[in-house]
């Protein structure tokens, strides 16, 4: 959906129409690169596209960079390693920690489900989250990675580990957000003002309201939460 001329591709295999199973290919300098591999999520209808292998060769893609660890953007990783996906996976630190409590996790409710009867098949194991763990690579925040194409990791808050992706093919940058924390949020720090970008690509599930202007301390107070029990204000990187 970008102009041939960039010499860029941009096509959508999950969230959208709908919240969860985040999937973008983009064609950058020749190459083939995913941002996210979510699991859909919800209602049988949503779950169920989880059983069909995206509409693209997943033997054609180059590399796999996360935005961030939660299950919706990170869960269908197995899947593509167990069909064929043979390149790296790239993401933060604290992305890659998360991602493997992540995997784990999911690989043994699905087994319990199947075993339960709950589910009629399991779309990996911890076996398979093993291999997809081998793929990962960790990058640094604020630093360009040059490759076929130049790549930066900044700041999103949102969750531990959290971070946007821009693009640079020489020619034209591209951004991806992720999901975006708060400004003013008590335990991460908050998103970095990216740098420029010709093109934004960003999530919109709440695009259309504000966040309400409460003060959160106050709102555990009320609810009798010991303040020993809260989260000091700190860096998270």
């Amino acid at each position: 959906i970008i102009s041939p001329m960039d010499n860029m591709k941009l096509v959508f295999y999950g969230a959208t129409s709908t919240v969860t199973g985040s999937k973008t290919l983009l064609e950058i300098n020749n190459k083939k690169v995913l941002v996210d591999s979510g699991m859909y999520q919800g209602d049988k209808d949503s779950t169920k596209k989880n059983q069909v292998l995206p509409n693209f060769n997943i033997n054609e893609i180059d590399a796999i960079f996360l935005t961030h660890a939660h299950y919706d953007h990170c869960g269908y990783l197995p899947v593509l390693i167990k069909n064929g996906f043979k390149g790296k996976i790239y993401c933060t630190e604290g992305t890659r920690k998360i991602v493997e409590l992540i995997l784990r996790d999911s690989a043994s409710i699905q087994a319990y489900e199947f075993k339960e009867g709950k589910s009629q098949s399991i779309l990996y194991d911890l076996d398979d989250v093993d291999a997809t763990l081998s793929h990962l690579r960790s990058v640094s925040l604020n630093k360009w990675y040059d490759k076929d194409f130049r790549f930066i990791y900044e700041e999103a808050g949102h969750i531990l580990g959290a971070a946007n992706i821009t693009f640079d093919n020489g020619t034209k940058k591209i951004c991806f957000s992720g999901d975006v924390g708060r400004k003013d949020d008590l335990i991460h720090n908050p998103p970095q003002k990216s740098i420029e970008a010709d093109y934004l690509v960003l999530e919109s599930t709440y695009g259309d309201r504000l966040h309400k202007k409460e003060d959160s301390i106050e709102i555990l107070k009320k609810h009798n939460i010991p303040m020993n029990k809260l989260f000091k204000k700190n860096s998270i990187s």
